[in-house]
């Protein structure tokens, strides 16, 4: 009993209890046990098991944080009222546990925010990005989602090396990506979306769901090596222009059933294309 364990890893949950004289996350006596959490432990915010103390005391990030282990993970439960500030210089890394706030309030700082094979969940609270953005890293297959409700702040650059995962944006929530963004996964927008540009080096391709939105400065790339075929799916216009720049023989480049796209002006590619839309 006393442990929790996922499809992914285990994971140890360290609670905030709050007990130190101060608000610093770097006070061990500030956590149950009185020692810090570590890279696989997932750091908990009057979480269901963490009510013991003063749980929802307010949290200063004074040190690097790296919880980007297998297991690792922020929890910020729905009874949380304190505030988590992030502060200057510090970086902050989540793992495979993932991000999930429902309560409490987030301040971002001026260093990046790390998630590494790991999901990005709001369903409450008040969440503010670092002015240096949020990162979907990691190499993992396993597909992994940024949900929020409304519009999330900041940017978000996703920098995912594996072909085989996909980066879903879901229902509700509306992200920006960096200027340019370059990452081996796919994308799924089920929500909003704002790019300027975007290189799939994937096998997994673009989806834009029927209720998705997508506002497109630059150009949708397909480029990379990878044998497997790529697929292009939407409703309607894609509201971008594509390119295909694969240099794998081998592949093949769909545009789906029910989705018009409109291709650069001149497009070089090894690839064969399928249009089953327009």
């Amino acid at each position: 009993m006393g442990q929790i364990f996922t499809n992914q890893s285990f994971a140890a949950t360290k609670c905030w209890d709050g007990g130190g004289g101060d608000e610093n996350w770097s006070t061990a006596a500030n956590w149950a046990g009185d020692a810090l959490p570590g890279t696989t432990d997932t750091a908990t915010f009057h979480g269901a098991s963490c009510t013991a103390g003063t749980p929802d005391k307010s949290v200063t990030i004074d040190q690097n944080v790296d919880l980007s282990g297998s297991g690792g993970g922020i929890n910020m439960g729905s009874n949380y009222t304190g505030t988590i500030t992030q502060g200057s210089g510090f970086t902050l890394g989540v793992g495979s546990s993932d991000w999930t706030q429902a309560g409490g309030t987030f301040t971002g700082g001026n260093s990046t925010i790390t998630l590494t094979n790991a999901s990005f969940s709001q369903t409450g609270g008040t969440f503010t990005n670092s002015s240096a953005g949020m990162i979907m890293a990691g190499s993992t297959s396993a597909d992994d989602s940024i949900s929020c409700v409304g519009t999330l702040s900041g940017t978000v650059d996703i920098t995912r090396s594996s072909t085989a995962a996909i980066v879903t944006i879901s229902t509700g929530c509306t992200v920006t990506l960096v200027a340019s963004v370059t990452t081996a996964n796919g994308i799924t927008v089920n929500g909003g979306l704002t790019a300027t540009a975007i290189d799939l080096t994937a096998s997994r391709g673009f989806t834009l769901a029927a209720a998705g939105t997508l506002t497109m400065s630059g150009t949708l790339t397909f480029s990379g090596s990878s044998a497997s075929d790529v697929t292009l799916n939407c409703t309607g216009t894609f509201p971008a222009n594509v390119d295909v720049t694969r240099s794998s023989s081998s592949s093949t480049f769909t545009v789906g059933t029910g989705c018009n796209v409109s291709f650069g002006s001149a497009i070089t590619t090894a690839n064969g294309i399928t249009v089953n839309g327009g």
